[in-house]
């Protein structure tokens, strides 16, 4: 997980794939149906899903696993959130790309790729939205105590946009969207 500077005045999220063979990924992701949207610095290719998510093809660098133990909020996965007339393609798209399994969630507009390391990457969550015409993504932070959070977030200029039985939509001052989850910060699971 990395913040960048990027010359866009409208911030985004999107997802680096990481490969040992990049040329083979991007082949891979056109032979898909995502289309090519730029090279950043002669080196990363930069994609747009069918649905218009952009990610990034990076070199596989050994890295270490990600921490969770002992805080109190951890970002835990990436919500992808498709709308309803493209989720079909786009879940296809995202499940063959990655080579991950596809699992249902608990709420049928929710589904998971699955990790075959589940205390290793960030989760990826696929979110299925109302209308609209693009994919776009958003952060979720597994947290241990919602409420406390959420006071915390608002502090630092975040509002509240919507608050569910699980979890709590926020708006960051810079205008993204995140949600706070009662996901246990520790393992990633829900916590009851």
């Amino acid at each position: 997980m990395e913040i960048q500077r990027i010359d866009d005045a409208r911030p985004r999220v999107h997802l680096d794939l990481d490969s040992t063979d990049r040329p083979a990924a991007v082949r891979r992701s056109l032979d898909l149906g995502a289309q090519p949207a730029w090279t950043r610095r002669g080196e990363v290719a930069v994609m747009r899903s069918p649905g218009g998510l952009l990610y990034c093809h990076t070199v596989d660098l050994p890295t270490e696993g990600m921490v969770r133990d002992g805080l109190d909020i951890v970002l835990d996965q990436v919500s992808i959130d498709i709308p309803e007339a493209l989720w079909e393609a786009e879940v296809a798209f995202w499940q063959q790309l990655t080579g991950r399994s596809l699992e249902r969630g608990r709420r049928p507009e929710f589904a998971f790729l699955g990790d075959p390391d589940p205390a290793g990457a960030v989760r990826i969550l696929l979110q299925r939205v109302g209308s609209g015409d693009t994919v776009t993504a958003h952060p979720d932070f597994a947290v241990a105590d919602r409420p406390a959070q959420t006071v915390r977030h608002e502090s630092l200029g975040a509002v509240v946009e919507q608050v569910f039985e699980r979890w709590t939509v926020l708006v960051a001052p810079d205008g993204r969207r995140y949600c706070l989850t009662d996901r246990d910060p520790a393992t990633g699971r829900l916590a009851f």
